[in-house]
C-alpha cells in the first residue's frame, strides 16, 4: 500500500542501498515496480546466503547500476531462475508485476517435487506477510469500496509515521507499532467494523508474540465482537478471529473460555469451503492439544497431539517444517509428565526439521533449544546449560528485553543451577525476580515454586513449610493438579522444622498416590517425596 513511503517525509532516498531498484539511485520516483525488484533481492539472499550484488562501497554500487548489467543467477536453484531474472531486471518497465509472480509463486507451491531450498521462500514470504497480513485482510474485505480501502492506508500510514520506523530496529520497534495501529484503527475504521476486526485480530496477535497478554486479549475481544456484527464474514473469516482469541484467552488461563472458542472456530471451519479450511483445522486441533495441557491434562493432550502430528503428516510429509511445530508441542506435553527422553526426541527432530528449513538462527529454534534445556534438566545439567546459553542467543536477538519467554528462561537457568546444589546461590536471586511489577501470575507461581523447593534444599524449614502452605491453596492451570504435591511438602517441611508435629508420612504417600493416577509418576515432585520417605527413615 505505500504506507511506509507515504508515511516519511522525503519519497526519494529511503531504503538499504544493497536491495534499492537501480533507478532509486538516479532519482527517478519510486514505484511498486521498485517494491518487486527489493522483493527479489530477498529472494535472491534467501536462497543463496547473499545479495546479487556484492561490493564494498557506495561508489562501487552506483557504479555497478550504472552499468545495468544482468544479475548472475548461476547460484540460484534452477526452478528460481527465471522468476529472479525478472524480479532483478534492471528497467522497471519489464519487471514482473504482482499478478503475475502470484500466479508463478503458486504453480511452484503446487508443484510435486519441490526443491529443498524452496522453503528458504515460505520463511521470508511468511515473515513478509507477519508484518502486513492485517493490510492485506483489509484490502480484501473493502476492494469493493475505493473510499474504505484509503481509509485502511491512511490507517497504516499514521501507525507508521508515529513509531518513525526509519529511527528505530528489531523487536522493541513493534509494540509502538502494534500501540499506533490500534489507536488509528480505532479512530478512524468506526464506519467499517469488518476491516475493523481484522486489523484489531492482527494486533491482538502481535501483543501475544511480544508478551502482552492483557492487552492481546483486549484486541482479540474487540475484533470479534466487531466480526460478529458485521456484514459479508465468511464462515472462514470469522473461525480465525476465534482461533486469536482462543490463544489470548489460553495465555491469560482463562481456560474454560478458550475451550469454547477453539471448538467454535472448529464448528466454523467444518462448515467453511474456503481452500485453506482444512489446515486452519489443524490449527484449531493444536490450540486444543495446547489447552489440554494448560489445564493439567496431560494425557489427553499427549494423545491429542500424536493425531495432530499424524494428520500434519499426511496433509504435508514427514520432512515438512510445517511438523516442527507438533513434534514441539508433543514434546513439550511429554516433558510435563516427566518422559523427558521422549520429549527429546520430538525436541531434536523439531531441530532437524528447522535447520533444514534454514531456520537456524530463528526465534522458533530458541523456543526449541529452551525446551531441551527443560527436558535435560533432570538427565544432563551440563547439556541442559547449553542449552540455555543458545536459547538466550536466539531469544536476546529476536525478542524485546522483558519479553516472558526471557524470564521463563531464566526460570530454568535457576532449577539447573539449584539441581547442582547452588541453593544459596539461587535462593536471593529469585526473590529479587519476585519484585518485578509485570509478572504475570504463573510466572509468580512459578518463582514461589522454586524459592520454596531452595529453602527446603537450605534446609530452612519453617519458611520452606510456610511457602508450601502458600502454593498448597492455588487453583489454577499447572499447579492445581500438584497441590497434594505441596500439601505433602508443607507436612515435610513441617515435620522438618519441629519432630513433635504429626508425621507426613501419609500426606507424602496420599500425594504419591493422586500423582500416580494422572500419570506424573516421572515427573520431578513424584521422585522428590521418594527421596523425603528415605530421609525420614534415616532420622
Amino acid at each position: 500500500f505505500g504506507a511506509v513511503q507515504a508515511a516519511l517525509a522525503d519519497n526519494s532516498g529511503y531504503g538499504s542501498p544493497v536491495v534499492m531498484a537501480p533507478e532509486q539511485f538516479d532519482g527517478e520516483p519510486t514505484s511498486p515496480a521498485s517494491d518487486h525488484y527489493s522483493l527479489g533481492c530477498t529472494l535472491f539472499y534467501a536462497l543463496t546466503g547473499r545479495f546479487p550484488i556484492e561490493v564494498d562501497t557506495m561508489e562501487q554500487l552506483l557504479k555497478r547500476h550504472q552499468q545495468r548489467r544482468p544479475i548472475g543467477l548461476s547460484a540460484v536453484p534452477r526452478p528460481w531462475r527465471k522468476l529472479l531474472s525478472q524480479l532483478l531486471e534492471a528497467d522497471p518497465a519489464k519487471r514482473m508485476g504482482a499478478a503475475q509472480l502470484g500466479l508463478q509463486l503458486q504453480r511452484m507451491k503446487t508443484r510435486k517435487q519441490r526443491h529443498r531450498r524452496q522453503l528458504a521462500l515460505c520463511a521470508v514470504i511468511g515473515s513478509l506477510i507477519a508484518g502486513a497480513s492485517a493490510a492485506g485482510w483489509a484490502a480484501y474485505a473493502t476492494k469493493r469500496d475505493a473510499t474504505r480501502l484509503a481509509e485502511v492506508h491512511e490507517v497504516y500510514v499514521q501507525a507508521l509515521s508515529a513509531t518513525s520506523p526509519i529511527d528505530q530496529s528489531g523487536p522493541p520497534s513493534l509494540e509502538p507499532f502494534y500501540d499506533n495501529l490500534y489507536k488509528e484503527g480505532e479512530q478512524r475504521l468506526r464506519a467499517y467494523p469488518k476491516a475493523q476486526g481484522q486489523v484489531f485480530s492482527l494486533v491482538g496477535l502481535g501483543y501475544d508474540a511480544l508478551g502482552k497478554p492483557d492487552r492481546g486479549l483486549e484486541a482479540a475481544q474487540r475484533a470479534l465482537e466487531l466480526m460478529r456484527r458485521s456484514e459479508n464474514v465468511s464462515n472462514y473469516e470469522l473461525a480465525d478471529v476465534w482461533l486469536n482469541l482462543a490463544e489470548s484467552l489460553r495465555t491469560t488461563e482463562k481456560f474454560d473460555e478458550s475451550e469454547e472458542a477453539a471448538k467454535a472456530a472448529l464448528a466454523l471451519l467444518d462448515t467453511s469451503s474456503h481452500p485453506q479450511a482444512g489446515e486452519r483445522r489443524l490449527v484449531g486441533l493444536n490450540k486444543l492439544s495446547m489447552l489440554y495441557l494448560s489445564r493439567g491434562r496431560i494425557g489427553e493432550s499427549i494423545e491429542a497431539h500424536k493425531q495432530l502430528l499424524a494428520q500434519r503428516i499426511a496433509l504435508h510429509g514427514a520432512d515438512s517444517v510445517r511438523a516442527a511445530v507438533d513434534h514441539f508441542n508433543l514434546a513439550t506435553s511429554q516433558h510435563a509428565i516427566g518422559l523427558d527422553q521422549d520429549a527429546v526426541s520430538n525436541y531434536q527432530r523439531a531441530e532437524q526439521l528447522l535447520k533444514a528449513n534454514g531456520d537456524e538462527a530463528s526465534v522458533r529454534m530458541g523456543f526449541v533449544m529452551h525446551g531441551l534445556a527443560e527436558a535435560f534438566t533432570s538427565i544432563d545439567t551440563d547439556k541442559a546449560k547449553s542449552y540455555v546459553e543458545r536459547a538466550h542467543q536466539l531469544y536476546a536477538a529476536s525478542l524485546p528485553a522483558d519479553h516472558k519467554r526471557l524470564l521463563t528462561l531464566k526460570l530454568t537457568e535457576l532449577e539447573i543451577w539449584r539441581l547442582e546444589g547452588q541453593a544459596e546461590r539461587v535462593d536471593p536471586m529469585v526473590r529479587e525476580l519476585m519484585k518485578r511489577p509485570d509478572l504475570t501470575d504463573k510466572q509468580n507461581n512459578q518463582m514461589r515454586t522454586l524459592l520454596a523447593a531452595t529453602l527446603m534444599d537450605r534446609e530452612q524449614w519453617h519458611e520452606s513449610a510456610t511457602r508450601y502452605s502458600e502454593l498448597a491453596t492455588l487453583d489454577s492451570g499447572q499447579f492445581s493438579r500438584l497441590q497434594p504435591y505441596y500439601a505433602a511438602a508443607f507436612a515435610y517441611a513441617n515435620y522438618r522444622a519441629d519432630t513433635t508435629e504429626p508425621s507426613p508420612v501419609p500426606a507424602i504417600n496420599e500425594a504419591r498416590k493422586a500423582l500416580a493416577q494422572i500419570g506424573h509418576e516421572h515427573t520431578p515432585p513424584y521422585q522428590r517425596m521418594g527421596q523425603w520417605l528415605t530421609a525420614l527413615k534415616d532420622l
